[in-house]
């Protein structure tokens, strides 16, 4: 875990960031819930488990999207600052949330495909 990032320490970055990490959170949860859409809306059938791979997709990505897109317009010291706030947020080992978060990515891209080329 990382515990600074260049001269800020861990409880400055979580500080300072703590509004871009709680709306990260929103975000993600958001993007889980837009697989109740497809449930809910009978899109896909109950037992299809591809809307839930696209809900978990959008979980993963929207967050760190958005922790990019808020402080790109910064600088790239400030988004390096807010990806490692993120991660010591999500109290997880970088290698292992941005290689999960990769893969959730992955089978989320592969479920919305699968959707979008179904024939009618």
């Amino acid at each position: 875990m990382p515990s600074k990032c260049g001269a800020k320490e861990k409880a400055q970055l979580l500080k300072e960031y703590k509004t871009t990490n709680r709306i990260a959170k929103a975000f993600g949860l958001a993007g889980l819930s837009a697989a109740s859409l497809f449930y809910i809306k009978h899109w896909i059938s109950d037992d299809d488990l591809r809307g839930l791979g696209v809900g978990v997709g959008l979980a993963t990505f929207l967050p760190v999207a958005y922790v990019v897109a808020a402080n790109v317009l910064h600088g790239t010291e400030r988004v390096k600052e807010a990806l490692v706030a993120f991660v010591i947020d999500q109290r997880t080992p970088p290698q292992v949330l941005f290689v999960f978060i990769g893969i959730c990515v992955i089978i989320g891209v592969i479920c919305a495909i699968s959707l979008l080329l179904q024939p009618p």
